[in-house]
């Protein structure tokens, strides 16, 4: 399925590759959608036999429109759900990382003040 590429403001759901830390590369053939534009996956009416007579002011072209708009709708929340939860889960790996850096953190700070204590006692001794 191919998409346009995010150039105006708005919530867009972006498929990309990461370049760096810095740069996507966006594929137009990527299922990139945005949220006010739910209607860019809807094919043109005259590629459907049914449709050959039909003028595009139709009912029948309208609630066909209608359709595949509220079609777009539903497959960008379940997205946008997909996302939340992978990133609700990648959060919850790197807070247990930040937990366990905190951990190894405190233990070095603590060993540097046993280090620095146990210095400043020797030359109070001397």
């Amino acid at each position: 399925m191919c998409s346009e590429i995010p150039r105006e403001p708005g919530l867009w759901i972006v498929y990309a590759s990461q370049i760096n830390d810095s740069t996507i590369e966006i594929n137009n053939c990527s299922p990139t959608i945005s949220l006010t534009k739910t209607n860019i996956l809807i094919p043109p009416t005259s590629i459907f036999p049914e449709f050959k007579d039909q003028t595009s002011d139709s009912l029948k072209v309208k609630i066909y429109k209608l359709e595949r708009k509220t079609d777009g709708l539903n497959y960008w929340l379940s997205d946008l759900e997909k996302l939340r939860k992978y990133k609700g889960e990648h959060n919850i790996i790197m807070e247990t990382r930040n937990e366990n850096r905190q951990i190894y953190l405190i233990a070095f700070l603590v060993l540097v003040n046993i280090v620095l204590l146990s210095k400043v006692l020797k030359k109070r001794r001397k």
